[in-house]
């Protein structure tokens, strides 16, 4: 729980032994899943990596872009 995988980050490298599989073996890139608190959100609207604040409506709790105040929505 927490954990999220980033394509192309925190890569490791793992060795393989030929099997029925594998054939001829080798070294494969495995991606390795990282804290969620280590990843920021890439605004829609203003394209920057930003933290989000929350502002409370009558009928619902809203996300909004540390940088440039607008809403964001990700669904």
């Amino acid at each position: 729980i927490g954990k999220v995988v980033v394509t192309g980050l925190n890569m490791y490298k793992k060795s393989l032994k030929p099997s029925r599989k594998n054939q001829h073996g080798g070294i494969v890139d495995i991606n390795i899943p990282i804290n969620i608190s280590n990843v920021k959100l890439i605004c829609p609207r203003c394209s920057k990596a930003t933290r989000i604040s929350y502002k409370k409506t009558a009928s619902n709790k809203l996300r909004i872009c540390k940088k440039c105040k607008e809403t964001v929505d990700i669904h």
